[in-house]
């Protein structure tokens, strides 16, 4: 797939982990042909993985803590309907 068909696949309407596939095969294939692509696009393909990077492990943060959360109240809610 070429630049430009990458670009194009990228939709606002796109699941999100469509998006950051998209999202990282098009600054993969920037930065792994420096010499078709400015020092200004390299930049900001790394920056575009180093985003998709920030936002997965922040989507895991995010479960984490609502499966926590979750898991908080259903004990609370044993505990309280038991004969303690």
């Amino acid at each position: 797939m070429m630049y430009q068909e990458y670009v194009d696949a990228i939709t606002p309407d796109q699941e999100a982990g469509l998006k950051r596939t998209n999202g990282r095969m098009l600054a993969n294939t920037i930065l792994q042909n420096p010499d078709c692509f400015s020092t200004s696009d390299r930049a900001s393909a790394q920056t575009i993985l180093d985003s998709i990077n920030s936002g997965v492990q922040q989507d895991a943060v995010d479960q984490l803590h609502d499966d926590i959360e979750e898991c908080v109240e259903d004990a609370t809610d044993e505990y309280s309907w038991s004969n303690c």
